[in-house]
């Protein structure tokens, strides 16, 4: 059963941050909604979320990638290297 964690949780063996689907044995997925800590979602909504997440974490990744190769060539300016203009 897919469940959203409407709070963040953590035990011994574990820990969810609010937001964060999990896939759960049905029992205990009942137990966190019955407390009020999760909700159970569809299938296809949890497979959307899992896109904006995958997506969200590509535009970062893309991000840092730019901002790396900037870095390398400001390093390689320093160390005397030919840049490719050059």
């Amino acid at each position: 059963m897919k469940v959203r964690f409407k709070t963040s949780i953590a035990g011994m063996n574990f820990a969810y941050r609010r937001g964060q689907i999990v896939d759960a044995k049905a029992r205990l997925a009942r137990a966190w909604i019955k407390s009020g800590v999760a909700e159970e979602i569809a299938e296809a909504e949890a497979r959307a979320d899992d896109l904006r997440a995958v997506r969200a974490e590509n535009k970062h990744l893309r991000a840092e990638n730019e901002a790396l190769k900037a870095r390398v060539a400001e390093l390689e300016i320093a160390a005397g290297k030919p840049t490719e203009e050059q």
